[in-house]
This record gives C-alpha cells, sequence and structure tokens, in this order.
C-alpha cells in the first residue's frame, strides 16, 4: 500500500496480516479521496478514522492537509502496524492521537479530551459489523455534538448489505446521503452532516 496524493505521496505503508482487517485498496482509497475533495477542504481539517487498520484513511487525510486525525482501533496487532505506519511517515506527534479500545466507545473520550469538531469521518469497520450498530454509533456522534457543520462522513460496507445500511442511515435526520460509490463488493456511502 501507498500515500496517493499530498505531502506524503508515494510513501508506502503496511497493512496488517490475516484476517484481522480488510484494507482498502489503493485504487478504491483514490477513488474515495477524489469524492471527498469535493466536498472537504483537507486543509486544517479533523479526521477520524474509525476502524482505522493500518491508518491509511487518516494518514491519507494528513498527507493532504488535514490538521489532526483521531484513529481508533482496538486490535493490538493492527494498532502496532498502524503506530509502525505513522513512524514510517514521520507524522508529528501532535497531529494524531490513537484510541486503543472498541470505536463505538469512544465518545466518552471525546467528550473528556474536548477534541475539535470533527471535518471528516471515515468509517471501514469489519462487514460483521451490522449497519444497525453503526447507525447507533453515528446517532452517539451526533449527541456529542462531535461533527462540525457539513462534516463529511464515508462508510465502507458490504455491497450486498449497502441497502439495509441506507434505510437504517435515513433515520438519521441530520445526515443525508450525498454520493454513493460501488467498487468490487464493497460500497461507500457518503454522508454530510447538516444541524
Amino acid at each position: 500500500m501507498r500515500i496517493i496524493a499530498g505531502k506524503y505521496r508515494g510513501r508506502q505503508i503496511k497493512s496488517p496480516s490475516g484476517s484481522v482487517t480488510r484494507p482498502t485498496t489503493d485504487r478504491m482509497r483514490e477513488s474515495m479521496f477524489s469524492s471527498i475533495s469535493s466536498r472537504v477542504d483537507f486543509e486544517g481539517a479533523v479526521c477520524f478514522d474509525a476502524f482505522a487498520g493500518s491508518g491509511a484513511l487518516g494518514i491519507e487525510a494528513l498527507s493532504r492537509g488535514a490538521a489532526f486525525c483521531m484513529f481508533a482501533e482496538n486490535n493490538a496487532s493492527a494498532r502496532r502496524v498502524l503506530l509502525s505506519n505513522l513512524k514510517a511517515v514521520a507524522l508529528p506527534q501532535d497531529v494524531f492521537a490513537i484510541y486503543p479500545k472498541n470505536v463505538l466507545r469512544s465518545i466518552e473520550y471525546l467528550k473528556e479530551n474536548k477534541l475539535p469538531k470533527f471535518n471528516l469521518v471515515m468509517l471501514d469497520p469489519p462487514y460483521k459489523y451490522e449497519a444497525r450498530v453503526i447507525c447507533e454509533f453515528l446517532r452517539d456522534l451526533i449527541s456529542a455534538q462531535a461533527f462540525a457543520q457539513n462534516c463529511l462522513v464515508t462508510y465502507e460496507i458490504d455491497a450486498k448489505n449497502a441497502q439495509d445500511a441506507k434505510m437504517c442511515l435515513n433515520k438519521l435526520n441530520e445526515l443525508l446521503l450525498v454520493h454513493e460509490k460501488n467498487m468490487a463488493d464493497s460500497t461507500i456511502l457518503f454522508l454530510q452532516y447538516k444541524e
């Protein structure tokens, strides 16, 4: 895997071995960030790479000018790879934080640490997570006032479950489905936050 664009363009990063994570391919990440770029100004943005795995999504955002990224990864071996990638890219320690527990329990951490509101939230959960669980997590983020106005949320899901996810997300009035990308067996949903 490599960083696609920005300050760290071309830098190689690793992905966790085995079936611990399902890394987003370079091609899919490039396509995804092309869609994100038309909706998010990366310069100074605050990002959340939930279910971070290798951290490729968050590192890509930082490479493109984001000011800060919170990574959430509870698997120890994946977190070691994430840390290795952050060091390999030589990111300053003040531009990221790592939440080492289940991302679904990160709401209290966000409140306690008074992080700035997110401009971009990237959700790439293991396919075993039901859309209902992710919708509840997004509802919790909304309740915690974690989103900046016009925050973009990306949600990668197994294509065969995309319709169920859209039905569930439709119940969240503050999030509007603005774009959808289908690639191979995955669908990426793009949602815009409106107060």
